[in-house]
């Protein structure tokens, strides 16, 4: 298992993820969608445990932070529902991208995520 942090573009902004790459893939990945403010912070631990988790059992997983959160580019004031979708949308195409072509791609989302 491996774990890449990297950077991704969507429109004019840099979103940043964290790639779970398994030893042997099975063609099946999941897109982590945090919780929204301070829940984020609350749930992050458990979300790189669960990644980890998934990885092990063969899943590609990507963490990443929506525009305006955390170490991705913006301003968080001004992230929208419509932006969060396009982020989560972004960030699956990149999934597939990272890691081959992928049967299924999942969303796992918390609160506001």
């Amino acid at each position: 298992m491996t774990e890449i942090p990297f950077f991704f573009p969507n429109g004019d902004h840099r979103l940043f993820g964290v790639l779970h790459q398994p030893a042997a893939s099975n063609r099946r990945g999941f897109v982590f969608c945090h919780a929204f403010a301070e829940e984020k912070l609350w749930a992050h631990r458990v979300f790189v445990n669960y990644a980890r988790i998934l990885t092990d059992k063969g899943y590609t997983v990507l963490r990443f932070d929506y525009m305006g959160h955390g170490d991705s580019s913006g301003r968080f004031e001004a992230s929208t529902v419509e932006s969060r979708l396009a982020d989560i949308a972004c960030a699956a195409r990149t999934l597939s991208n990272q890691s081959g072509t992928l049967e299924r791609v999942g969303l796992l989302g918390l609160r506001f995520g």
